[in-house]
């Protein structure tokens, strides 16, 4: 076979210039801007398969300039954003729209690493695309750290150790125990912003109500060596938790007083007299399935336990619930505690007119 020769010929204002091209990437990329089809993805592939690492290095300096930009002090990226509504107002959705503008090409590449095809929103490996980016961006910048306070935070929920907390901090997974205790305390204000929000709320006529239940905490903490110094210390606290009702109660409507009511006033009506029906049934029949060995072996796993009534659908419901700290009070000490109740009275009472709104207080 005859080796086939390209020869380059550029014209110039002032005359034409020629040259052979004797290496055989650069005779293809000769046919491909002759073809005039896809050529820029031609000389890619071409460029890809003769001289790999001269386009990952052009694919890094893209990638650099990317997140050089985005980790730039005052960017406005969603990862430097580490306040309170910031952190927990934080969605995939949000920051992978982001990076689709500022870091288009950085995703590519990360998702290829973790998938041959599109990954949906919804599969895992969305998440894990997420995650490799924010790790990434981390590692460049610390201030690009809001994931890395939101899984610290759940570490410190599920009461992991502050030494292990420390080594996840060492690969870049969460903050140091120190950040996260520090963020922590500054938003103090906040714990209890929702419920002061619903205070208000129910002393204006609000129907979303919510009750406070409190108990004492104790707990001896022993030294390891007992000596005339490091003795045993006792720790007193009360916890308080605020519960918001799941169901709304109707406002009560006025009742006539026994002496105004006549005898027609205690006739059931006919709505009255087809739920008593209903009532009936249901505990004559609950009443039999449980008393009758014959009768339960065939019924007790198929007639319902409980009856349908309007608030059904609320007994599976999780109770909302708010922790507004542990406080320092010695149940036992009548006067600490009066002036625990005095302090919650105060902020978490709702009050009308300077009175209180409400009788179940």
């Amino acid at each position: 076979m005859y080796a086939v020769t390209i020869q380059l010929s550029v014209y110039y204002p002032s005359g034409e210039r020629s040259a052979f091209i004797l290496e055989e990437s650069h005779k293809q990329i000769c046919r491909a801007v002759y073809r005039r089809q896809n050529v820029e993805k031609c000389i890619l592939g071409i460029i890809s398969k003769s001289d790999p690492d001269l386009v990952s290095s052009a694919a890094s300096k893209i990638v650099f300039n990317e997140c050089q930009n985005m980790c730039k002090r005052g960017s406005g990226s969603i990862l430097q954003e580490k306040s309170y509504n910031s952190i927990f107002k934080f969605t995939w959705d949000d920051f992978n729209k982001e990076i689709q503008i500022k870091a288009p090409n950085t995703l590519k590449i990360i998702s290829s690493m973790i998938s041959d095809t599109v990954v949906q929103p919804k599969e895992k490996k969305y998440l894990h695309i997420m995650q490799s980016v924010a790790l990434a961006l981390h590692g460049r910048s610390e201030q690009m750290s809001c994931l890395q306070y939101q899984i610290g935070f759940i570490l410190l929920h599920g009461a992991c150790k502050q030494r292990d907390i420390e080594r996840l901090a060492k690969i870049g997974l969460c903050m140091s125990a120190k950040s996260i205790n520090n963020k922590l305390s500054s938003w103090d204000n906040f714990l209890d912003s929702e419920v002061l929000e619903i205070k208000k709320s129910w002393s204006e006529g609000g129907t979303i109500k919510y009750q406070l239940i409190g108990d004492n905490w104790d707990k001896n903490i022993i030294p390891t060596y007992r000596t005339s110094q490091d003795k045993t210390i006792s720790l007193h606290l009360f916890n308080m938790i605020v519960v918001l009702d799941r169901i709304i109660p109707e406002t009560a409507c006025p009742t006539d007083t026994v002496t105004d009511m006549s005898a027609v006033n205690f006739i059931p009506s006919l709505e009255e007299q087809t739920l008593l029906t209903e009532e009936l049934t249901f505990i004559t029949a609950s009443s039999i399935i449980q008393n009758l060995d014959q009768m339960n072996d065939v019924f007790e796993k198929i007639y319902p336990k409980h009856l349908k009534h309007r608030y059904s659908d609320h007994a599976g419901l999780k109770t909302k619930q708010y922790p507004i700290g542990l406080f320092d009070c010695n149940e036992n000490k009548t006067q600490e505690v009066i002036r625990l109740l005095k302090d919650l009275t105060q902020k978490y009472v709702p009050l009308k007119d300077d009175e209180i709104a409400e009788e179940v207080f």
